[in-house]
């Protein structure tokens, strides 16, 4: 059973997101917070399995509540559910500690989906429609979707191979420099190749390009 927290400063959303998701048979909603503060004390006192964040909240917001909780518990699994249909914001909460990023106006159907990806601890991204726009209906991403990881492997190095996937987990240049015994400039060095290499021009379409290969679920 996923357990599950909703918070969402607005009652009525409240309600409709936990009736949707507490009609699915593998998931209940143990609680349910109208701000960022009174969800990071939910999650102390119950220690669920996944939370739906909203990002506009009273006290505290979204996003400090996300890093917050990622602070003292990374097996919380943050689902972030949001108006603000962008990638910067997207990327942001990111970085925060959330695995997830889904606007407002998903189908009742992706909802539940997109928690149990997240709860199995993958990565659950919808790209903002400018994004799907500039880069999931491109030719360069039909391409890349194609791509099984023994050709990535055959356009990156093993060391960019092994920078990428930091990258897209969202660890800092010096975790990754500290990590591989490299140094800073050298981890730039190869987040510019692999930028190049695979036609990325964003740290988001880095992570969605990890996403799609399935390398942020595997590694």
């Amino acid at each position: 059973m996923i357990k599950i927290i909703v918070a969402d400063d607005h009652a009525v959303v409240r309600t409709g997101l936990c009736r949707i998701l507490g009609a699915e048979k593998d998931m209940e909603v143990v609680g349910e917070a109208g701000n960022g503060r009174e969800a990071i004390d939910l999650c102390r006192k119950t220690k669920p399995d996944v939370v739906v964040m909203d990002y506009d909240m009273p006290e505290i917001d979204g996003l400090e509540a996300t890093r917050q909780i990622a602070a003292f518990d990374r097996d919380i699994k943050i689902l972030v559910l949001t108006m603000y249909d962008r990638e910067d914001i997207a990327m942001r909460f990111l970085k925060a500690g959330a695995i997830g990023f889904l606007p407002k106006n998903i189908t009742f159907e992706e909802l539940p989906f997109a928690v149990r990806k997240v709860a199995s601890g993958s990565v659950y991204l919808t790209a903002s429609s400018s994004c799907k726009k500039d880069v999931s209906t491109s030719k360069k991403d039909v391409s890349l979707s194609e791509l099984d990881k023994k050709e990535l492997m055959g356009l990156l190095s093993e060391r960019e191979f092994q920078v990428l996937i930091r990258l897209a987990r969202g660890n800092r240049i010096k975790e990754i420099a500290d990590e591989l015994n490299i140094g800073y400039n050298t981890v730039k060095t190869y987040r510019y190749r692999i930028m190049e290499k695979l036609e990325l021009k964003t740290a988001y379409e880095l992570v969605r390009f990890a996403f799609r290969m399935g390398l942020l679920e595997e590694n």
